[in-house]
């Protein structure tokens, strides 16, 4: 994370690392594209990165979101199955939207495992 000007950074070793330029350009380039200089860059890659992924962050925030809203709607529904309230056909579109949910889940946690695939592997 930058600092402002006068900022001293904690860090006082430097290790060479070899690339090729195609590497270079692009590890540069990915650089760039999450705001970051090389030296963040590299370190977020090597700590797994998905913490400081701000498009990852994002995702996360908005599907956290979505399950809480979710959580509520299971609350009232469960409270309306349980009165009897609710027809063969609300049933049916609840289990339909519960497999939505679960693919939901299911897509933003392969993205998040091959984010950390991609990561360990450099």
């Amino acid at each position: 994370m930058r600092k402002g000007a006068g900022y001293i950074s904690n860090r006082s070793t430097v290790k060479a690392i070899r690339f090729t330029e195609k590497e270079l350009k692009e590890i540069l380039f990915e650089a760039e594209k999450s705001g970051s200089n090389l030296s963040e860059y590299i370190r977020s890659c090597a700590s797994g990165g998905l913490n400081d992924n701000p498009e990852f962050r994002k995702c996360l925030q908005e599907l956290t979101y979505e399950v809480h809203k979710i959580g509520i709607n299971i609350n009232q529904i469960a409270y309306h199955y349980n009165a009897g309230m609710l027809s063969r056909q609300e049933k049916e579109l609840l289990f339909e939207l519960m497999k939505d949910i679960r693919k939901g889940v299911f897509e933003i946690t392969a993205y998040g495992n091959h984010k950390i695939t991609n990561h360990s592997d450099q």
